[in-house]
């Protein structure tokens, strides 16, 4: 306590004809004394030799005996909090107490020396079965400080963590609902949906070039969706040829009659990803109303395209000038 007069009027704390202090109220009486170990003024009592606990324990070590004693006089019934708990405003307002700057250890690292010492004290200690049970239930589900929603469990994938990743070759977006899921592009129709996470992985590791994971790995929306690709499956050599055809470095003949994944993904979505022919919702194609070969500069054009499906296709080609001997051409006569 800083000695002067308003703190010591405020303690009702008075200067005595003796010369001595006196605290009318407790009836106490004090003497004005320095600290032999900061060297301070204070006021203390007849026997009092330091100005304060910690100066008298400074430079003193507890004997083992009497730590051991401090230890048991707070063990179990006899700690202040036994049986007690604090109220949720107790614990957030020692939470903000110790938030930031406020922290004890708030810029400061432990010494070498100390890090040994803890890792010391923690070696060759065994925990019981009862506080193992403990530990492990505390961190389950929800519990768990790594807890994201059961998304593992699920096999969804989170956004923040795969999007980096695919962005710069994959279609990628926050669903809508909730925006920490991943959504991908299917490579054949188009559509967003929400893959695997076992997907996402295997689709990275591959282009990492992970020789572990073997063929496409692309994004499909539906087995469907993956059976009618005309990607999926085929060597890197056909792929290659396709390319060297759409950039004009391979005569335009030899492409096959597929069309362009975008012009194929437009099309769907114009009509509704329906059949216009029956109305069915599945395996669906993108057929030219005029052939590739009649029509190469119109290849690209949506409005020279319709949707129909695998059925419907098969039936539109068997018709007199339409069938697949029809459509083949001789290189020599496009010369």
């Amino acid at each position: 306590m800083k000695i002067c007069w308003d703190n010591l009027e405020k303690f009702n704390i008075f200067l005595s004809k003796r010369g001595n202090f006196r605290n009318i109220v407790k009836k106490e009486t004090y003497y004005l004394k320095v600290c032999p170990t900061c060297d301070e003024e204070f006021l203390g009592k007849m026997k009092s030799e330091c100005c304060s606990y910690y100066c008298s324990r400074k430079g003193k070590k507890f004997s083992e005996e009497h730590k051991r004693k401090l230890s048991e006089a707070k063990k179990g019934k006899n700690h202040p909090m036994y049986g007690k708990t604090h109220s949720e405003k107790s614990k957030k307002n020692m939470s903000e107490a110790q938030k930031g700057k406020n922290h004890p250890m708030y810029g400061k690292h432990h010494s070498e020396k100390t890090r040994q010492k803890m890792s010391e004290s923690h070696k060759g200690k065994i925990l019981s079965e009862d506080t193992k049970k403990k530990l492990s239930e505390s961190q389950k589900g929800k519990n768990h400080p790594n807890w994201k929603g059961g998304v593992w469990k699920l096999n969804i994938p989170l956004y923040d963590t795969y999007a980096s990743q695919l962005n710069w070759c994959e279609n990628v977006r926050r669903n809508k609902e909730n925006i920490n899921i991943l959504e991908v592009k299917c490579a054949y129709c188009g559509k967003w949906f929400i893959p695997k996470r076992s997907s996402i992985i295997n689709r990275i590791q591959l282009i990492k070039g992970n020789k572990h994971h073997m063929g496409e790995e692309r994004f499909y929306c539906s087995e469907h969706c993956k059976k009618c690709c005309p990607v999926y499956g085929k060597t890197a050599e056909t792929l290659m040829k396709e390319d060297a055809v759409r950039s004009g470095r391979d005569p335009w003949w030899e492409m096959v009659r597929e069309v362009q994944p975008q012009l194929r993904q437009m099309v769907f979505e114009r009509d509704g990803y329906k059949c216009i022919k029956c109305g069915s919702k599945e395996f669906l194609h993108c057929h030219h109303k005029e052939g590739i070969l009649w029509e190469p500069l119109q290849s690209a054009d949506i409005d020279m395209c319709i949707t129909v499906c695998k059925d419907c296709h098969m039936e539109i080609h068997k018709i007199e000038g339409c069938k697949p001997s029809d459509m083949r051409c001789n290189p020599e006569e496009k010369e």
